[in-house]
């Protein structure tokens, strides 16, 4: 990644916000063209970065993501979780909360092969530790398809809706905030 502006000291180059994550899907019914098509499970571990701006904290989330389709085109991952937080070298535990994350799928196949277009609002709220009614929210918009049916590619754009939350600043009361990023992603299936 890289970093406009100099008010803040820390590096202007690097890794942003690297994460590793895990869908178990539970019998999928892509079939079905209107409903319940199943569930999913998820595991999403991401990491603070190293440029500043996004050297705030590292991130655990795990839950569960039932799927309902409105037509062929259309489909809804509805991701909650449960999240744990800790600073970015894990040396502190900031605190739980929940997460609330709807993905909304449009997958016209006409455009090209594996054609994707992706709107996910997200809200996270802190129940206990240092965060303990902390709140932040973002924007992600996503556009992709595919190179092969197990290898996928994707442009994603991501919007702080609330810059508020404590550890996503990389110190206490700096006037640097991770206002928006934009992401080339290749992801394979297997």
């Amino acid at each position: 990644g890289r970093h406009d502006g100099d008010q803040t000291p820390g590096s202007d180059s690097g890794i942003t916000n690297p994460r590793i994550r895990y869908f178990h899907l539970l019998g999928m019914d892509y079939e079905l063209e209107r409903g319940y098509r199943g569930m999913g499970l998820q595991a999403d571990l991401q990491f603070a970065g190293e440029l500043k701006g996004t050297d705030g904290q590292n991130v655990l989330t795990a839950g569960i993501m039932p799927t309902y389709a409105f037509n062929p085109d259309w489909n809804l991952y509805l991701m909650l979780g449960a999240v744990g937080s800790w600073d970015k070298s894990f040396g502190k535990y900031n605190g739980a909360g929940i997460n609330v994350s709807p993905k909304l799928v449009y997958s016209p196949e006409t455009l090209w092969a594996g054609a994707q277009f992706q709107l996910t609002p997200t809200i996270m709220y802190f129940v206990t530790g240092r965060l303990e009614n902390d709140m932040s929210g973002n924007l992600e918009f996503n556009i992709g398809g595919e190179f092969t049916p197990t290898l996928m590619w994707d442009i994603v754009g991501d919007i702080n809706l609330d810059v508020d939350l404590k550890t996503f600043r990389p110190e206490s009361g700096a006037d640097l905030e991770n206002d928006w990023s934009l992401f080339f992603n290749v992801t394979s299936f297997f």
